[in-house]
């Protein structure tokens, strides 16, 4: 390679670096390259790249890739007073609750699978295995299918629910168990305001958290 050539490869090079939108593929390449020669645009300049990008671009004859969309804006403490029990669980409950379950994949006891595809209600996790075995162990039986059954019934307030149980919740219903208890919780971990800030009527930040 010439020491041209290499002014070149390091000009597009440094262009690659600051256009995150432009797709590397050899028809590009070649409609940049046409493009430069045809403007008499110096090829060793960054600024030459940069703008037969620009040229090429609006006129619609470059491939791109795609973006990531703009991050969505954090959400405040006044919009989680205003949105609807759908919303809430829409933008909040399951984007979380979906994220807690991104567990590595691993083998799973035939045992466990027929117990869990049986119950699809619950989440085959960690924590309900946990908590089922657990209640087995303590009291010295079995784990079997009959037994992890049993265990389910005794323990069924403890356990985390599937995504499918949850987006199949009544509105009403899901207001009551998922939107008021996550609100709540969120709302238990911001520090006090000060009295002043209180709303009017109200005589303690705990009261107010425990009306809402």
């Amino acid at each position: 390679m010439t020491t041209h050539d290499q002014a070149i490869a390091n000009a597009a090079r440094t262009f690659l670096e600051t256009s995150p939108r432009y797709l590397v593929c050899p028809e590009n390449w070649e409609r940049m390259l046409g493009y430069l020669e045809n403007s008499n645009l110096d090829p060793t300049a960054v600024a030459s790249f940069q703008t037969a990008f620009g040229a090429l671009n609006a006129e619609g004859k470059l491939k791109l890739k795609d973006v990531d969309p703009a991050p969505e804006p954090e959400l405040t403490d006044a919009d989680f007073e205003r949105m609807s029990a759908e919303d809430f669980k829409r933008l909040v409950v399951l984007p979380e609750h979906q994220a807690r379950q991104k567990e590595p994949v691993r083998e799973v006891d035939p045992l466990a699978k027929k117990f869990w595809d049986a119950n699809p209600d619950y989440r085959p996790s960690a924590y309900n295995a946990g908590v089922l075995i657990d209640w087995l162990f303590e009291r010295q039986i079995e784990p079997t299918l009959e037994n992890l059954n049993t265990a389910l019934e005794q323990c069924e307030g403890r356990l985390e629910v599937s995504d499918a149980a949850v987006e199949a919740l009544p509105a009403d219903i899901y207001r009551k168990v998922v939107v008021e208890p996550e609100f709540r919780e969120r709302q238990s971990k911001l520090p006090p305001p000060k009295p002043s800030e209180r709303p009017f009527g109200v005589r303690s930040w705990s009261e107010w958290i425990h009306s809402r």
